[in-house]
């Protein structure tokens, strides 16, 4: 499967097209993102909406809330099988159908998220659309990195971890940067 901006998806081997579910919000459409999880099973947030593909079609899924204006912005795979969920303004760990951990509220206020990423060393990296990257640990402890900390620019665009643990940061004006 393939996303693009608009939320749009397209599976590779048929062709089939999927359309975004309907907005909670009226807000920018944000970043859309697509991700999979530990046990193959991949998910979807755009627009505050956060869903499931299965069997080749979109399900919403609401992480518990039944709040039907809950904004979900976006979701990582965790190293222990569950997801990283940034919703609602807080980041927690959704796993066995509860949540396991939570971080409390987010440490860069209203700005977008791009992408997530959780470590083999067990950090949070959340990078932004304008705030260059949060590092959370363990505990919560948190560090921001940004333009007038060494990264090329403040638009964090990916995130990847490689074989030694070392983490690469493509930018948007920036290039390509190592942690």
């Amino acid at each position: 499967w393939g996303i693009n901006h608009d939320g749009v998806l397209v599976r590779s081997r048929d062709q089939k097209i999927l359309q975004p579910l309907p907005s909670v919000s009226k807000t920018l459409p944000g970043i859309p993102g697509l991700v999979q999880d530990k046990k193959g099973r991949l998910w979807m947030t755009y627009r505050g909406i956060a869903a499931a593909i299965d069997r080749g079609e979109l399900s919403s899924f609401r992480f518990g809330a039944t709040d039907e204006t809950a904004y979900f912005e976006k979701i990582c795979a965790s190293q222990d099988g569950g997801l990283w969920v940034a919703g609602e303004r807080q980041l927690r760990k959704w796993n066995d159908g509860r949540w396991t951990r939570d971080l409390g509220q987010f440490p860069w206020g209203q700005v977008f998220i791009t992408v997530m990423l959780e470590t083999r060393a067990g950090q949070l990296l959340v990078g932004t659309l304008d705030s260059g990257i949060y590092i959370l640990g363990q505990t919560g402890e948190s560090f921001h990195l940004d333009r007038s900390k060494g990264l090329p620019h403040d638009w964090v665009r990916s995130l990847a971890e490689d074989k030694e643990g070392n983490v690469w940061v493509g930018t948007s004006g920036g290039g390509l940067c190592v942690l």
